[in-house]
């Protein structure tokens, strides 16, 4: 289960490259080029491969974000596939309603964000994430998508009977 979820939005690659998400940062801007932001089309496969499996989607223009694909780490993060499904019908143990309003404000400033927290858990005792929303438009210029990075970082407590 993912609890203590807190996001900002942010403008200065300094923060991102403090999360760890230069790189897919610097991709996601490089195929921007002049524009807002990215489209869909400007990530292909081998562009992102060095991310393969921590990256997902969300479509935020239904009045509901639903995941879109999800990759094989989050599968396990969230120890189901939540690709096709409303954010509000699952539970990810951080509050559909914040994670929907994150996504909001994403598509509405077309600003991107950077979320973390804990993942906490039997197998894993508890572990620190953190995760990127880069905002994702559509050819008239509209933001549909949202594409997702995560990061697992290291665990902090582990099995045992604790501290």
């Amino acid at each position: 289960m993912l609890t203590d979820w807190s996001y900002r939005l942010v403008d200065e690659p300094d923060e991102i490259n403090a999360a760890g998400f230069i790189d897919l940062f610097r991709i996601w801007e490089a195929r921007r080029g002049a524009a807002d932001q990215a489209a869909l089309a400007d990530l292909d496969e081998p562009v992102l491969a060095d991310w393969s499996g921590r990256l997902f989607s969300v479509d935020v223009a239904q009045p509901v974000p639903h995941f879109k694909r999800i990759g094989a780490n989050l599968v396990d993060l969230f120890g189901a596939d939540l690709s096709g499904r409303a954010i509000d019908q699952e539970s990810v143990g951080v509050g559909a309603r914040r994670m929907a309003f994150m996504y909001a404000e994403v598509r509405s400033t077309g600003k991107v964000a950077l979320a973390s927290g804990l993942r906490v858990g039997p197998a894993v005792g508890v572990q620190v994430y953190s995760v990127i929303h880069l905002p994702l438009q559509e050819p008239k210029g509209k933001i549909r998508l949202v594409l997702g990075g995560l990061i697992l970082g290291t665990v902090v407590v582990a099995g045992g009977s604790g501290c």
